[in-house]
């Protein structure tokens, strides 16, 4: 795709908050996105999330290449972040761990305009998946 920039590189850090909350949770991850101008990531994305106690292991992709997709506010240039299980265990089902994701990145144009973020949750079959979608800069 045309002007879209490769990812350099990404660290990805994954840390519990809270175990075992009953009847707590959001069927969608909360995310905020800022610049860090200094270092060797300037880009982080925050991402707060209810995982069901039940799922043992789970992964964070990195946040990939832009690409046009659907949105609710139509189509953005968006990168797509997974928070997968591979058990068949919906985002719904409790009790719930809270758990703080952190992603530093940087693309290979410094400071290049960032679109939107879509981060999914993507657990047994892939068809099932939900998300939510944060833009990066003003919604007008």
């Amino acid at each position: 795709m045309k002007g879209v920039q490769p990812l350099l590189s990404t660290r990805i850090e994954k840390n519990k908050l809270v175990s075992q909350l009953d009847g707590i949770h959001s069927g969608e991850p909360f995310v905020t996105f800022t610049i860090n101008e200094e270092g060797d990531y300037p880009y982080c994305i925050g991402i707060v999330a209810f995982i069901p106690s039940s799922v043992k292991e789970f992964t964070v992709s990195d946040p990939g290449k832009r690409k046009k997709r659907g949105t609710p506010a139509g189509k953005l240039e968006t990168r797509l972040i997974k928070i997968k299980w591979e058990d068949n265990i919906t985002p719904q089902e409790g009790p719930h761990d809270l758990w703080h994701m952190i992603l530093w990145y940087r693309a290979s144009k410094r400071f290049d305009k960032e679109g939107a973020f879509k981060v999914v949750y993507e657990f047994g079959d892939p068809k099932t998946t939900r998300g939510t979608v944060t833009t990066t800069g003003s919604s007008t």
